[in-house]
């Protein structure tokens, strides 16, 4: 449902709990832009996939997240493609055999079951991304004023 949801709206809102924890299109969530204004990255190398994880201790604005069967997944501390161009070309100079590198793009149902598990676990949700609207200033209707 959600998927037919994000092609038919321009705008998504979640609420849990009676908060809301998104607002927002839904190529937000799909992007994989993380609460903090990073990006998921998943990288596959040649050799030992323990080596994405030793790189990124490292290597300061990238923190790796998890395992994967011939890599792992990647934060980067920035929603700047100079930057993730940047982290990549440092991964090649320090001797990583990158074979695979591309921002996480999720469908919509993912998106929001990781949303809710990082807020089960108190990590946050995704910022709130839509405008506020400007509500118009309060004038006191004339009879209150006799």
């Amino acid at each position: 449902i959600l998927s037919e949801l994000g092609e038919m709206c321009d705008s998504l809102l979640f609420v849990n709990g009676g908060r809301i924890v998104h607002h927002g299109d839904a190529e937000t969530l799909r992007q994989g832009t993380d609460a903090l204004g990073g990006m998921l990255y998943d990288i596959q190398v040649l050799g030992d996939p323990q080596a994405v994880s030793d790189w990124c201790v490292v290597n300061p604005h990238v923190e790796f997240l998890e395992s994967r069967k011939a890599g792992g997944r990647i934060r980067i501390e920035s929603t700047d493609s100079e930057r993730s161009a940047e982290v990549l070309a440092r991964m090649i100079k320090d001797g990583l055999k990158v074979v695979e590198f591309h921002k996480e793009q999720r469908n919509l149902e993912d998106a929001f079951i990781d949303m809710l598990g990082r807020i089960d676990r108190g990590e946050g949700a995704l910022p709130v991304t839509a405008p506020k609207p400007e509500l118009p200033a309060f004038t006191p209707p004339e009879s209150a004023n006799r």
